[in-house]
Formats: structure tokens, sequence, C-alpha cells
């Protein structure tokens, strides 16, 4: 985990750790409009039925989508467009008391989905967000190094250092 919050970190080094996962898919052709309004619903609605269930939120980490339009819109969000609705969303819809929460690459490409990161991160600490934010991310981190490696022995090191580099761009976004 390359965040430096304390109180995620505590979370973390527990051992397991409930995590909710409510993924919003990039594939589609919404609007970043129309995920706003789907993401901020569907977390609404998840963090009623924790409630009704008595969930402690204070050990529950949110791992979730970014707001972005979809995949076959014809359209790139800027990550300033991606941070302040995404921003926006989880100021309205996840409680103070949940420790962390956790962003899913969503199929974006490495760069975007590091870049979008880093905007929204930024956002959090302009609005003062009361969760410390990291990352999930699986395609995101791997994509690049599968392509190094191409399953062979000897782009092993090559593989680990284009890892190893991506993890350090991801990293450095949460600064």
């Amino acid at each position: 985990v390359c965040s430096s919050d304390l109180r995620l970190q505590a979370i973390l080094k527990a051992g397991m750790v409930p995590m909710v996962e409510p993924e919003v898919l990039l594939e589609g052709a919404h609007s970043r409009v129309r995920a706003r309004e789907v993401v901020e619903t569907t977390l609404h609605v998840l963090f009623d039925a924790l409630a009704e269930q008595n969930v402690d939120l204070s050990g529950v980490i949110l791992k979730t989508s970014m707001v972005l339009s979809g995949n076959k819109s014809g359209r790139r969000d800027t990550p300033e467009e991606v941070a302040e609705d995404t921003i926006a969303v989880l100021l309205a819809a996840v409680p103070k008391e949940v420790p962390g929460i956790v962003f899913l690459s969503g199929g974006q490409e490495p760069d975007q989905a590091t870049e979008n990161l880093a905007a929204i991160t930024l956002r959090a600490k302009e609005l003062n967000a009361p969760w410390p934010l990291t990352f999930s991310y699986a395609r995101a981190l791997q994509e690049e190094t599968l392509a190094a490696w191409q399953g062979k022995e000897e782009h092993v090191e090559a593989a680990r250092a284009v890892f190893i580099e991506r993890l350090r761009k991801v990293c450095q976004a949460l600064v």
C-alpha cells in the first residue's frame, strides 16, 4: 500500500479486511453525468444496506470505480472532470466513518488510471475529504508488464522494471 495514512495502514495490517466493491463498469456508451448518477445511487444503496445490517463501517474498506464516461461514448474525460465528479459522489454518499477508499482502474489505460488517481487525490485534499485514498489496480499495473514479459524467461527482468516503474507512478499519484 502506498498510502501514508495511519488509519488505513492499521486496518490493512490487522489481517482480514472486509471490503465492499460496488463496481460500475466502464463498458458502454453512457456519459460521465450518467455514471455519476449511477455510482452515487449505488453507493447510497450499499451504505443503506450496510446500516440495516448494523455493519461497523469503521472496519470496512470501500473499493469503488471512478466516475467515467463509458468506453463507447466517444468521450475521454479529463482527469479534472473525473476527480470533480468522483469526489463529489463520495462526499455525498460515503460515511465519514469508512476508514479508506480504494479505487479500481476499471479498464482504463495505465496512464489514464494513474492520471485520474492523481487528480482525485488532489481534489480530495483540496476539499478535505475525510478518507485516505489508495488503489487496487490489476490491469493498470499488469498490462504493460505482461506486454514486456511476453511469457519469455529472458524478459523477466525487463518486465519487472516496467512493473516497478508503473507502481512508482501510481504511488506518486497518491502524494
